[in-house]
């Protein structure tokens, strides 16, 4: 279960303008306009989409439960310029302790936490952990991770973080 201030929560227009999209592309598509006037020739075929960007996470083969290596690339991706710990890029803030004692280097350390005392995540229990928690957080709240001005991890990334906790962590 996601908690309640899920990311529809944090951005309610992004969900709503990505559903409406979706329904009038279906529409479209199932009527074969493509904008024209109705007494229009068909439209060429759209173009193939464009292959998913390296960097995305890769989903756990079908049946098996996430592991870290399996949520890393989301980690890397929104947090390790501040707690990657050994893994940070170079010249960015953290170091081999992190911003606020948490580093998300490995499975250890991200379960551990940081100086809050909280646990960063809870095997089995997506909404007691402080990391998940943070990241689910409006915009405008002071505690939102990652900080006001940097890129936000997308709905099925959130998704993807919270299956692998609810999956027990590993």
């Amino acid at each position: 279960m996601i908690p309640s201030s899920s990311p529809s929560r944090k951005h309610p227009h992004r969900i709503l303008s990505l559903a409406m999209a979706g329904v009038a592309g279906l529409a479209l598509a199932a009527t074969g306009l493509r904008g024209a006037a109705p007494d229009a020739a068909p439209a060429a075929p759209a173009p193939a989409p464009a292959a998913k960007p390296a960097a995305a996470a890769p989903a756990a083969p079908a049946g098996k439960s996430p592991v870290f290596a399996d949520v890393q690339p989301i980690l890397a991706k929104y947090c390790y310029a501040c707690h990657g710990g050994t893994l940070a890029p170079a010249g960015t803030a953290a170091n081999s302790t992190g911003k606020s004692g948490l580093t998300l280097d490995t499975l250890e350390n991200t379960l551990k936490g940081g100086r809050s005392k909280k646990p960063g995540i809870v095997a089995g229990k997506s909404a007691e952990g402080e990391i998940l928690r943070r990241m689910q957080l409006d915009a405008a709240v002071k505690d939102v991770m990652p900080p006001k001005g940097k890129p936000v991890p997308t709905a099925d990334e959130i998704k993807k973080l919270v299956d692998w906790v609810n999956a027990g962590a590993k």
